[in-house]
C-alpha cells in the first residue's frame, strides 16, 4: 500500500470511527456528496458555472475543453476535469465528438486537503488519467451505489474516498514521471554538448546529480534502451549528418564523435547503419545530394 492510500485510507478510518454510531444516513463534514449525475451533452455544448463547492467531472468519452483564470485546456475520454469553488469556469463539448462524463459535486472539511492529495489547483484542473481500468471500474462502482443507497450513506461515502485515493495515487505518478524526465532531457543535453568527449554513464549522472544506478534505470524505463545505446545511437547519428554535409574526413568525424580510432568507429558505423562511412558518403552524392 502506497504512502498516499495510507494517508486517504487513515482519514477514511477516522471518519468511520466518528460515524459508527450515527447511522448510515449520518452527514459527513469531513467529506459528504451534494450531486451526482451523468451527461451526455449535445455539440457545442457550453456551461459556465460558479459553484461554492467541488465538482469532478470523468469523461466517459467525447472531447472538449475547460476555460479557468483565461487559460484552456483541452480534454479528452478518461481525463478528470474539477471545477473549483469561487472559480467562474466554462466547459465546453465539441461539435464533432462531444463529451459524455459523469460529475460529482462534493465538498466537506477534508476536500481542500484532498484535493491537495490529488495535485489539483487553478493551476492544474485536469488529470490526464489515460485508460485506467481500476480507476473506471471504482468510478462506476460509486455512481452505482449513490443511485441505490443514497449520497449520505457510509458505504457511498467509503467508495468515494476509495475512489480519490487512486486519482490521487495516479496524479502522484504523473508528478514523478515528469520528475524523471527531466533528469532525462537534462542527460540528454549532457550528452549532447559532450558528444565528442570520453562521457560514460558515471560522468553523466554525477553531472546531472543522480546516483548512477538510479540513473540507469530510470534511463532506461523511459527511453527503452541503455544509457551507452543511446551515446552510440546519438554518435551515429551526429556522424551520419556531418558525412553528407560536410567534405570532413571520416578519421576527423569519427574524432569528432568521441573515437579516437577510426577503423573502430567505421565498424560501430557499418554495425549501426549496415553501410560504411565512405560508401554512405558515395550513395548520398551518386542520388544528387539528397537524403
Amino acid at each position: 500500500m502506497t504512502e498516499m492510500r495510507e494517508k486517504i485510507d487513515s482519514l477514511l478510518n477516522s471518519v468511520g470511527r466518528r460515524q459508527e454510531n450515527a447511522g448510515e444516513e449520518a452527514i459527513f463534514n469531513d467529506l459528504y456528496v451534494i450531486e451526482c449525475a451523468s451527461e451526455r451533452c449535445s455539440s457545442n455544448r457550453k456551461t459556465r458555472t460558479k459553484h461554492n463547492y467541488f465538482v469532478l467531472h470523468y469523461i466517459l468519452s467525447g472531447t472538449g475543453k475547460l476555460v479557468l483564470k483565461d487559460r484552456e485546456h483541452r480534454c479528452v475520454a478518461d481525463d478528470i476535469f474539477f471545477v473549483l469553488p469561487g472559480e467562474e469556469t466554462e466547459y465546453c463539448a465539441d461539435k464533432a465528438n462531444p463529451w459524455y462524463y459523469v460529475y460529482i459535486g462534493f465538498n466537506g472539511r477534508c476536500a481542500e486537503k484532498i484535493m491537495e492529495m490529488m495535485k489539483v489547483d487553478e493551476n492544474t484542473p485536469v488529470i490526464h488519467v489515460k485508460h485506467d481500468v481500476l480507476l473506471r471500474e471504482a468510478m462506476q462502482d460509486f455512481v452505482n451505489d449513490v443511485y441505490e443507497y443514497g449520497k449520505t450513506s457510509l458505504r457511498v461515502m467509503s467508495k468515494l474516498y476509495r475512489l480519490f485515493s487512486l486519482i490521487a495515487e495516479k496524479r502522484q505518478s504523473e508528478v514523478k514521471l515528469s520528475r524523471k524526465e527531466s533528469y532525462i532531457l537534462a542527460a540528454a543535453n549532457y550528452i549532447n554538448d559532450y558528444i565528442g568527449e570520453d562521457i560514460s554513464l558515471e560522468t553523466i549522472s554525477f553531472n546531472i546529480g543522480l546516483n548512477s544506478d538510479y540513473f540507469s534505470e530510470i534511463f532506461k524505463e523511459i527511453m527503452g534502451l541503455s544509457v551507452r545505446q543511446y551515446i552510440i545511437e546519438m554518435r551515429m547519428k551526429c556522424a551520419r549528418g556531418w558525412l553528407i554535409s560536410s567534405d570532413d574526413s571520416v578519421k576527423s568525424i569519427a574524432s569528432m564523435v568521441g573515437y579516437s580510432d577510426p577503423l573502430y568507429f567505421t565498424k560501430a558505423f557499418k554495425k549501426y547503419f549496415h553501410i560504411s562511412p565512405t560508401e554512405m558518403r558515395k550513395q548520398f552524392y551518386a542520388r544528387g545530394g539528397k537524403q
